[in-house]
């Protein structure tokens, strides 16, 4: 743990010292590059005074309180068009559990899928598809990772000419390129990867809230292996 200090007005801040496995790290960096994943990788993070993203730290901060394990930031792109398709998501994370169970360093390895489900603050479009993460739920206690990429993928991507050109920029990150789900329920394509490392065995749904105010469907589910 570390001290607490206002870095903007109204937002104190605890800053902490997050440990890593570098050579983990280098073996997935490897070991996806020879499963045909062709990822992007950094030896820093730059700019260090303004931290991780809220997409890791914040689950890291409740799940190890002590910030006594090594972790690996991971990132996906959800939100900037073209995305990758849950299905490619899916097998990514198959293909993490074989770098995974192939390393020399015999660890035991917890992989944290964090974001999603469906939800869309700040577009104005907002509302909340309790379906659509009710069937991604669904696939959980079954195992069954590649139904859950299969359900993402069938929800299709919403024409460029639905939107006004104003969205159209939120939503594909102004690269103008046609893109996937997006808004935060993008961030479902995490879910999908956790999914496909633990592919087979059989998860537990633990809640899910529907907050229609925000909007956003919040969603705790975890596999033992």
């Amino acid at each position: 743990p570390g001290e607490q200090r206002g870095w903007r007005e109204k937002t104190p801040e605890t800053w902490v010292k997050v440990q890593s496995n570098p050579q983990l790290a280098q073996e997935l960096a490897v070991g996806l590059t020879h499963r045909d994943f062709d990822i992007s990788f950094s030896f820093e993070i730059p700019n260090k005074e303004h931290g991780m993203g809220h997409a890791f730290m914040r689950p890291f901060t409740r799940i190890v309180p002590d910030f006594d394990i090594p972790m690996i930031p991971f990132f996906l792109n959800c939100y900037f068009g073209p995305q990758p398709s849950a299905n490619r998501c899916y097998r990514l994370g198959r293909a993490v559990r074989e770098v995974i169970e192939a390393s020399p360093l015999d660890l035991r390895v917890a992989v944290l899928g964090s974001g999603g489900l469906w939800h869309t603050p700040g577009s104005p479009t907002s509302w909340l598809n309790t379906e659509f993460d009710e069937r991604i739920l669904s696939h959980i206690p079954t195992g069954d990772a590649k139904g859950m990429a299969d359900a993402f993928d069938a929800e299709g991507a919403t024409p460029p000419a639905d939107y006004g050109p104003k969205t159209a920029r939120w939503v594909d990150g102004g690269t103008g390129m046609y893109t996937g789900i997006g808004s935060g329920t993008g961030e479902t394509r995490n879910w999908v990867a956790a999914a496909g490392v633990a592919d087979g065995q059989q998860g537990v749904v633990i809640d899910y809230v529907p907050v229609f105010a925000s909007p956003c469907g919040m969603g705790f589910a975890y596999w033992e292996q």
